[in-house]
């Protein structure tokens, strides 16, 4: 026989057997919706300016990309561009060459 003791006031919820106790509720996605969660640890910037088939990429701090690194630039989302840093750097940004595609300013630059 199972005996099943627990608290009684509002709230207070029970997890059913198999599934982790994390001690936190989630609310679902409206109109019942998967929710995905991707977690971002690569090199990321953005284009501060384009010149040509050149352009200045802006980092944050201590993050700047290698010398010769390929580097893919996405604009509203779809890749647009492929780029190969040539240097030089100067605090937080640094020149690289239009390998091929369309850059624009703002757009996004990761190395993935």
């Amino acid at each position: 026989m199972l005996v099943s003791a627990g608290c009684s006031h509002p709230g207070h919820t029970v997890a059913q057997a198999g599934a982790p106790a994390t001690g936190v509720t989630e609310p679902s996605p409206p109109g019942g919706e998967k929710l995905v969660v991707t977690l971002q640890t690569g090199l990321e910037g953005k284009v501060a300016s384009v010149n040509g088939r050149y352009v200045v990429l802006n980092f944050p701090v201590g993050s700047l990309p290698a010398l010769e690194q390929k580097l893919y630039v996405y604009h509203l989302g779809l890749k647009t561009a492929e780029l190969r840093v040539s240097g030089p750097q100067l605090d937080d940004t640094i020149v690289a060459d239009v390998i091929s595609g369309q850059v624009s300013m703002g757009d996004r630059v990761s190395a993935k």
